[in-house]
């Protein structure tokens, strides 16, 4: 009877059966998302920058003018 119920275990086979806890995998449209919302905020700080540097410029030419 006690072999009955260890061969029930697929444990001894090197198997392991799928737990619950395991990772949830990988989403390639998730990937996707996430690199367009990065590509985006580059965008606009690349461009914060360029109109910082824009208004930085043509302050001291401004200045120099005078």
């Amino acid at each position: 009877m006690g072999k009955a119920s260890q061969a029930k275990s697929d444990e001894r086979y090197g198997y392991k059966p799928l737990s619950r806890e395991s990772k949830p995998r990988l989403d390639v449209n998730n990937l996707l998302n996430r690199i367009k919302i990065e590509k985006n905020q580059s965008k606009k700080t690349n461009l914060l920058i360029l109109t910082g540097s824009a208004f930085a410029v043509s302050a001291v030419v401004f200045l120099f003018s005078i």
